[in-house]
């Protein structure tokens, strides 16, 4: 992605951390995106918001997708998220969210977006079962590494 800046590679690196810290800071439980539910076009208003100053292309899905494989990508995410709310085993869940991160949905950003993504949803099921979200947490070694 072409930054609107005009970056070096460098300094970007340290803006677009700077700038995803910051924003993802500002993102609280009530924070939908005019989104009905957590899906692709969620996780795309949320690259948006969290790029959007750096990157004219935040929010669009990586040029080695085309039309036709969204929804092959909706219905991964949307698995995910119903495994989660099914409280399906940890480590079933977690291989799921990485086969999701290596799919490499952005240019850049993926997989720090993807991981917020993941941790939203996950935070958001903390009062109904917390041992659940707590195992899900602490089984996340390869996940935490996406900072």
């Amino acid at each position: 992605m072409n930054n609107k800046l005009g970056l070096s590679d460098n300094d970007l690196e340290f803006y677009e951390d700077q700038i995803f810290d910051f924003k993802s800071s500002l993102l609280d439980e009530k924070i939908t995106f005019n989104c009905s539910e957590f899906d692709l076009e969620y996780l795309k208003r949320l690259h948006s918001f969290l790029y959007g100053d750096l990157y004219e292309s935040a929010g669009y899905i990586s040029k080695r997708y085309n039309k036709s494989d969204y929804d092959m990508i909706n219905s991964k995410i949307k698995e995910v998220v119903d495994m989660i709310f099914y409280e399906i085993d940890a480590s079933l869940v977690l291989n799921k969210i990485y086969e999701i991160i290596d799919m490499k949905i952005f240019e850049d950003g993926n997989n720090k977006v993807v991981k917020l993504f993941f941790d939203r949803i996950i935070n958001m099921y903390k009062s109904n079962n917390p041992d659940y979200v707590y195992e899900l947490l602490k089984s996340s070694e390869r996940l935490n590494q996406f900072k």
